[in-house]
This record gives C-alpha cells, structure tokens and sequence, in this order.
C-alpha cells in the first residue's frame, strides 16, 4: 500500500541525493569528514585560525578602506543552528563594520545586494561578518567586495 501512495512520489529520494549522502558516509568512513565537510570543518576550526582569516581580509582590503568602513576585528559568537541545536555558540571572530557616515544598516543592504551577495548580522549599530563561516577561498571576493563600498 505504501507504494501506492501519493506522498510516496514526494518523498522519494533522486540519485543526486544518493551520491551526496554517499559521499558523506564515505568521508565518515575514511577518517576524513572533519576535513572534507565544509559544515564539520566550520564547527571545528580553532578560534586562531578564524582571526588570521579575519585579518588577512583586513589586509586586502587596506588601510584606507578600512577606516573609510570602521573596519576592526571583533571577538563574537557563532550560533550553531536553530533547529538542532539552538542553544549552541561558538566563539568567533568577526570584522566589524560601520561608521556615522557609512551606517551598519547601508552597508548590509548594501553587501546583501552586491555580487557576490554578503550576508552578515547587525548588533549595536555594527555589522559584523562571522569570518568562521567564510571560506579561506572566498577571502579575495569578500576584500573585494568591502574595498568598493
């Protein structure tokens, strides 16, 4: 009867999620999922590690762009997630963006509308960007972005 069933065709899995979940177990099994899995990897990245990523944006994006943003690193927290674990902070370091003439909320908007899109959070008139969740691939494009602003 189940097969019958018109959830059945919904909830049916394609083979794009059978090889992703493959993939997935394979690393598991092979020792190597910390390294492989970009999520697992966020999570376990020592808090050193994201404050040299942190300052080698910084650094890209020089001096004078910099100060033209208010840009410092701050320390933060990283909220692991809502569902699963919503209780659950990490910590993080963050750039911190926002001046009286480059407000926190103009420069997310925008960041958020820019190519490539930057997402960040906003607290107390700043907009910090968790560099724990940036690539060490992405640090280019993200100077990038924050030198045009």
């Amino acid at each position: 009867r189940l097969a019958h069933n018109p959830l059945n065709r919904a909830l049916r899995i394609d083979k794009f999620t059978i090889a992703a979940l493959e993939a997935t177990l394979d690393a598991y099994e092979a020792g190597t999922a910390l390294e492989t899995i970009p999520t697992l990897r966020m999570l376990t990245e020592p808090l050193a590690s994201i404050r040299r990523r942190a300052r080698r944006v910084l650094l890209r994006v020089g001096a004078d762009a910099g100060r033209r943003l208010g840009a410092q690193i701050v320390e933060s927290r990283s909220q692991v997630g809502g569902g699963a674990l919503p209780t659950v902070e990490l910590p993080t370091a963050a750039i911190a963006l926002g001046t009286t003439d480059r407000p926190a909320e103009r420069l997310d908007e925008a960041l958020r509308g820019g190519r490539p899109p930057v997402l960040g959070r906003l607290l107390d008139d700043r907009l910090l960007l968790d560099c724990r969740t940036v690539l060490p691939s992405d640090v280019p494009a993200l100077a990038a972005r924050l030198a045009t602003l």
